[in-house]
């Protein structure tokens, strides 16, 4: 029986038996939150909650024409309270004084605020209801193209803002300007002022559009992302669960895709614009006047042939008689030809209108196919969680059972029984992590990491391994950098280089597995050299694709599920690095990737 067969016929069963577990839980939890929400909500009922946002963060918070609190933050607050019952008053002013008015207690809630490690000391989140990314704008031709090229510039940014932290907390650019809102980031930087600015993405490309600038483009990849939720003050746990829940409420009953839809599908749309109606008014009035014209110097001409022709009468009569037939037979061509227009124009507008039911099925089944796709993520987070609690246990009891069964062939099913499961448990921490990165969910964490340090540690770990196979194992790190620091996640670095060291001891019968790294200018590069199978160059770009497997050797120990180097790449470009391979078939390959160095 092969292993595909066992899995098949394996996963269903424990998938079924975990659905019926997990359905009493749910039960029980959902008896608890009802009597704790029965003990909370009628505290709310008889008050009116203070609320402020930021008066200057459209489309998510702003003044309108009118004066009033209005945008997305501000409906989806109004639509979850009323939700629950519960009276409100929104204000909206300026971002500083917002957050000191929610840490002294004048108010209840701040609508719409991001979440980070240090905010999260100092107040409670409820679920987010926006993810949000925050990226570098400059001027065109200014020479910036990512994160590392702006270490020593003069930045803009909004006062109190996320990117404020964020720059301030990583000590990045030798001089911030702090301003008042994004708008003043674009406009000033539009103006001369700085070298870029750093503010949220979505809302400031609406913005260039919205103010017609022209020289300011947003440059590379998001250098952060960061979920946007509803603040309180710490500890206020009642008023964070009717917040959860009337959110629940809206995102559950569709009022919630209503205004996310209203907010942010209208910079889809494209504005009929004066040149639009020119180029309408040309396509249809120019064949018209043409028609026109000739017409009229047809009549012309006909005039000055009935004035010249004065010989006799009879012959005037004649030709008076000729150009009026001529004249019907102008008309009547002229008539045919308007109503060949008129046809014409009718298909066209039922062409139009055939393309415009086309477009909107096109962007409906879009809709859905994203849905499902998320649901399908969703779904697969959930469950590769659900399996993976069973499976830590089927592995711990068969290391119990190699300690006390003595017989051998007992003691080799058991180590069959281990050595799948232990497959099956990597295969789900694959499926999580690509899950987690299709849902935005992946969270980096930066900390300084000695790199000589951690790949010693997997050299410890693998050079045996390799010399039980009969391989030998080399590290080299660059001398003058043994102490080399880099501000990344250490475990998600270190998922990298066990998925390179890895795949090279499986693919590699005979010769040297070596690693190294070396510091090329503002990045440092770290890569794993193998002098096993390789890979033909056709397949250089395709093996960072998700499911498909470069090297396909007969004597390879693991053939592997695909994922791990499609994880790998992700992870690298989340860090702010490039990856690559470079391999020869049946000479070796080296994998590398890049990682900036912050100094």
């Amino acid at each position: 029986m092969t292993e595909w067969f066992r899995i098949k016929f394996f996963l269903p069963g424990l998938f079924w038996f975990f659905c019926c577990i997990g359905l009493s839980a749910q039960v029980s939890e959902n008896e608890i939150e009802s009597l704790l929400r029965r003990s909370t909500v009628e505290g709310y009922k008889d008050t009116v909650l203070k609320i402020m946002g930021d008066q200057s963060y459209p489309p998510y918070e702003f003044l309108n024409e009118q004066g009033q609190p209005d945008g997305f933050s501000v409906e989806v607050i109004r639509a979850a309270l009323e939700a629950m019952d519960i009276e409100y008053n929104i204000t909206l002013g300026p971002w500083s004084e917002v957050m000191d008015s929610l840490r002294e207690g004048r108010i209840d809630l701040v609508m719409g605020m991001y979440k980070t490690d240090e905010r999260d000391k100092e107040f409670d989140f409820s679920i987010p209801h926006f993810i949000s990314s925050y990226a570098i704008f400059a001027r065109k031709g200014s020479g910036i193209t990512s994160i590392k090229d702006i270490c020593n510039k003069t930045i803009l940014v909004q006062r109190g803002d996320l990117a404020h932290d964020f720059l301030k907390e990583n000590k990045i650019g030798k001089r911030l300007i702090e301003t008042r809102d994004a708008k003043d980031v674009l406009q000033r930087l539009s103006a001369g002022e700085g070298d870029c600015g750093i503010t949220a993405r979505f809302q400031s490309i609406a913005q260039i559009e919205h103010e017609g600038i022209k020289n300011i483009q947003s440059i590379g990849p998001p250098i952060l992302q960061r979920k946007y939720c509803i603040a309180v003050q710490e500890g206020n746990y009642s008023l964070l669960s009717e917040l959860n829940e009337g959110l629940n409420i809206i995102k559950t009953n569709g009022i919630y895709d209503e205004i996310h839809d209203k907010w942010f599908n209208v910079y889809e749309t494209r504005l009929f614009t004066w040149r639009d109606a020119l180029g309408y008014l040309l396509l249809i009035g120019g064949p018209l006047l043409l028609i026109t014209l000739i017409s009229i110097g047809w009549t012309y001409s006909l005039r000055r042939q009935v004035t010249s022709k004065t010989l006799s009468l009879r012959e005037e009569l004649h030709r008076r008689e000729a150009a009026q037939n001529q004249l019907r037979i102008n008309e009547l061509e002229l008539k045919f030809k308007n109503d060949r227009y008129e046809v014409v124009n009718k298909q066209l507008l039922a062409q139009n209108q055939q393309i415009k039911s086309m477009n909107e099925q096109l962007v409906l089944a879009k809709a859905k196919a994203e849905e499902n796709d998320r649901l399908k993520s969703a779904f697969l987070a959930n469950m590769s969680h659900e399996i993976r609690t069973p499976m830590n246990g089927i592995i711990g009891f068969c290391d119990l059972i190699q300690s006390e069964v003595s017989e051998v062939r007992r003691l080799k099913y058991v180590e069959i029984i281990s050595d799948n499961a232990t497959r099956l448990l990597n295969l789900l921490n694959d499926i999580l992590d690509i899950s987690r990165i299709e849902t935005g969910q992946i969270d980096i964490q930066h900390e300084w990491v000695g790199l000589r340090k951690m790949m010693e540690e997997y050299r410890d770990f693998y050079a045996p391994l390799a010399h039980e196979r009969g391989l030998g194992f080399r590290f080299y790190p660059e001398p003058q950098w043994l102490d080399l620091k880099v501000l990344s996640d250490e475990k998600r670095l270190g998922q990298v280089l066990n998925n390179f060291l890895s795949n090279a001891l499986n693919n590699t019968f005979k010769g040297t597995i070596t690693m190294g790294y070396k510091v090329m200018g503002d990045e440092v590069k770290v890569w794993v050299r193998d002098t096993g199978t390789g890979i033909s160059k056709d397949q250089h770009e395709k093996i960072f694709e998700r499911f498909v497997q470069g090297r396909n050797n007969p004597k390879a120990k693991q053939s592997g599920t695909g994922l791990g180097l499609a994880i790998a790449r992700s992870i690298v470009l989340l860090l702010g690095g490039t990856i690559g391979v470079e391999s020869i078939p049946d000479k070796g390959s080296t994998f590398w990737f890049t990682h900036p160095i912050k100094r």
